[in-house]
């Protein structure tokens, strides 16, 4: 009872009590002992010490003193006070155990190239060894010396040289059809065909001269190794600098890679401009006739030849620095002004055409292109300009009209339709051999030949031109305007004036490119569209397409000879084919190489369905396995290509998916390589219709066919529709029987 008396009292007395709160902190005064709780005046405050800051690692002489190291750099405090020497063996961002595990591999990868220094000197000969120890008494790196040995610098540079017998081995039947080796076959007699088939020694240098011996030797190379192999030699390539050009990428080695393979592959199909002239701009940073829409516009077309970039016939894929380059290319090309455009403007406008029509998504490329005939006539660029007084622009001009002459042609002629432009520039093309810097030239550099080999791309590319020429009459005589519903039938005359001139390009063609010598992908290129503009004309000529069913009509004596020379074109383009297989491959990238083995999928397919077109021009009618061995070789070609190049790749699953199943199972045992993820990775059907914009046809379209029932495009359509009437059929339990598509 008291406590509860109480109670009320000692709550009274605690609320009346001061409450307890800390001293205030107080600045430290002269009499303060430094703790900042005496002396000086009252109420005034003096900031609480930082906390001590922790250091990653210490100096070497703290660790070893066992004290406590404040980590600055390049000298802690207490070495700084005491004037002693400050050493850390850790990185700025490293702590000590970091560091001893980065010496622990270092210690480890030193061992390593120690070991391999002492495996170099027992397993290699003396004359070797003595070399690897006269380089170490001079005081070179031992890891230099290794890496060096390594990368060829002495004796690998030996062992790893290419093959010189190497050649690329036929699918399903091993050797050249019986049925190409006719008497009238000039490729037989080739060096190409005897250095590849019948063996080496013919090359084999015999010249006295030390120095004509070794030219001899280098020149034999083009004809024992494919072109793949072979180093472009230009000093400018090494001078170029990524960051002067493009926002894409800041690394030169790369930039150097894609500009090669740009130059050494595409570059020889469809130039845009002056390979010298633009080298030479692009290396010293600056000049007129090299610009960074034009640079990014080169690298998105160099991206899908370089082997080693993922995803690179995907141009919509921005995991392909391809994409990323062609996004760049297209932002800078909105920001010209088209209505008074540069040369490089228009030079670049061509290569976005080109990069897109490579893809299957001509449609938007053909927007570019028809930009490009505007520029070309607001510039006036097929007329001389007197007003130009520079040589080297007024040069830069005349090449890049016949560039774009030439490209805007086989565009029209391949696409199956009539070109925008119908007459070349009034510029004269100067001969080769007396001013060859009008064209430019390549070296190229066949391993372990230290001699350059020319290209002789100045005799190419006036043989292109003048090809083009013919080419560009037969597309306007024969195709329609934009959106044809079917080839328009030549008369007899006209076919046979058109042969006539095609047969004078060939036979006038220079030293380099006749049939016995050709050998470069660009020379052959240019005989395969010789043979391909003949099967176009004999499939072509109105008198003659209504008469002309079997081989039996050919005997007779009406049948003109416009018709006969299509089975022959036809057994001429297979070998040039067959040899540009057996010496280069399909591997590397060639865009123009879409067409011709399409043709020859297409005809040896329809000769194997018994078509009558098919078994007239197919070399092997009559002989399945022949004609099998072809379409196996033609389906090869398109697949590799589709490694670069979608459009290959939808020609390729079109085709496949006609095939019957014995034939696709054997397709499939030389095409499609077991447990190859990126050959099993395919896309899905809707995704080929999506990343399709195309009108190419699929050859070939006979004079009277509806064009548009062979358009790439409407094909992928129709074969959606068969896949999901296929899908639905196997869904509710029919059994019916696989539709096959016609092509």
């Amino acid at each position: 009872m008291s406590d509860l008396c109480n109670k009320p009292r000692a709550l009274s007395m605690s609320a009346q009590q001061r409450p307890i709160l800390p001293k205030p902190f107080r600045a430290a005064g002269p009499a303060d002992d430094g703790d900042g709780f005496g002396g000086g005046p009252p109420g005034e405050h003096r900031p609480l010490p930082p906390p001590r800051r922790n250091t990653k690692a210490a100096c070497e002489t703290c660790r070893k003193s066992k004290v406590r190291c404040t980590g600055e750099r390049p000298v802690c405090s207490r070495c700084r006070g005491r004037d002693l020497e400050c050493v850390y063996l850790a990185g700025y961002f490293e702590t000590q155990v970091q560091a001893l595990k980065r010496k622990h591999e270092e210690s480890l990868h030193e061992n390593l190239v120690y070991k391999e220094l002492y495996r170099l000197l027992v397993t290699v000969n003396e004359a070797e060894a003595f070399d690897i120890l006269q380089r170490l008494r001079a005081g070179t790196d031992v890891g230099t010396i290794v890496r060096r040995v390594q990368e060829g610098d002495l004796l690998l540079q030996l062992a790893l040289r290419p093959e010189s017998r190497f050649r690329y081995q036929f699918p399903y039947l091993p050797s050249m059809p019986a049925a190409l080796q006719t008497p009238d076959n000039p490729y037989l007699g080739s060096f190409l065909y005897e250095g590849t088939m019948q063996g080496f020694h013919q090359f084999s240098p015999q010249s006295s001269s030390t120095a004509e011996a070794a030219q001899a030797w280098s020149y034999s190379q083009i004809y024992l190794k494919p072109y793949h192999a072979a180093e472009l030699i230009d000093g400018r390539l090494g001078s170029v600098k990524a960051s002067n050009w493009t926002l894409v990428t800041a690394d030169d080695n790369l930039f150097r890679q894609l500009l090669r393979a740009y130059l050494i592959h595409e570059y020889c199909v469809a130039p845009a401009f002056h390979k010298d002239y633009f080298l030479y701009d692009l290396a010293r940073g600056k000049g007129h006739l090299c610009s960074p829409l034009l640079v990014n516009s080169v690298m998105a077309i160099g991206s899908h030849c370089h082997r080693s970039v993922a995803f690179r016939s995907q141009i919509w894929n921005p995991q392909n620095i391809g994409y990323r380059f062609l996004v760049e290319a297209r932002r800078l090309w909105e920001l010209e002004d088209l209505e008074d455009a540069t040369l490089t403007t228009f030079q670049a406008t061509i290569l976005l055409s080109l990069a897109y029509n490579s893809h299957g998504m001509d449609k938007i490329g053909d927007i570019f292109l028809r930009h490009a005939v505007s520029m070309a006539r607001k510039m006036d660029l097929f007329k001389p300009n007197p007003a130009i007084k520079s040589p080297r622009i007024q040069r830069a001009r005349e090449f890049t009209a016949w560039a774009f002459f030439n490209f805007q042609t086989s565009s029209g002629y391949y696409f199956m339709r009539r070109p925008w432009l119908s007459e070349p520039p009034e510029v004269a093309l100067p001969d080769p051999d007396s001013d060859p810097g009008w064209y430019g030239e390549f070296a190229l550099m066949y391993p372990p030949s230290t001699t350059p080999t020319p290209m002789h791309w100045p005799h190419t590319f006036r043989a292109m031109c003048w090809l083009r020429v013919i080419m560009n009459r037969v597309a306007q005589e024969t195709f329609g305007d934009y959106h044809p519903q079917a080839v328009t039938g030549l008369p007899q005359e006209t076919a046979l004036e058109i042969q006539s001139l095609l047969e004078e390009w060939y036979g006038s063609l220079p030293g380099p490119l006749r049939p016995q010598v050709a050998v470069f992908p660009c020379h052959m290129r240019l005989h395969l569209e010789y043979f391909a503009m003949h099967i176009t004309l004999a499939t072509t000529v109105i008198e003659e397409q209504t008469e002309i069913h079997s081989e039996a009509d050919l005997e007779r004596v009406g049948a003109a000879p416009v018709a006969r020379s299509g089975p022959v074109a036809m057994r001429h383009l297979e070998t040039v084919a067959r040899l540009y297989y057996m010496r280069h491959g399909f591997e590397a990238c060639d865009s123009f190489l879409a067409y011709f083995l399409a043709l020859l999928a297409s005809i040896s397919l329809r000769a194997l369905e018994g078509s009558g077109d098919g078994a007239r021009l197919s070399p092997g009618r009559g002989r399945p396995e022949v004609l099998r061995s072809t379409l196996i070789l033609a389906m090869k070609g398109l697949r590799d290509q589709g490694r670069h190049l979608h459009v290959c790749k939808v020609l390729f699953r079109l085709l496949r998916d006609r095939l019957r199943l014995a034939d696709a199972d054997i397709l499939g045992r030389f095409v499609v390589a077991p447990g190859d993820k990126e050959e099993e990775e395919e896309e899905k059907e809707v995704d080929l219709a999506l990343h399709t914009r195309s009108r190419f046809p699929v050859p070939i379209v006979k004079m009277g066919e509806d064009l548009n029932a062979s358009i790439l495009e409407n094909l992928l359509e129709k074969y959606q529709t068969v896949s999901l009437e296929s899908s639905d059929s196997s869904d509710s339990g029919n059994d019916q029987d696989e539709t096959m598509m016609v092509v």
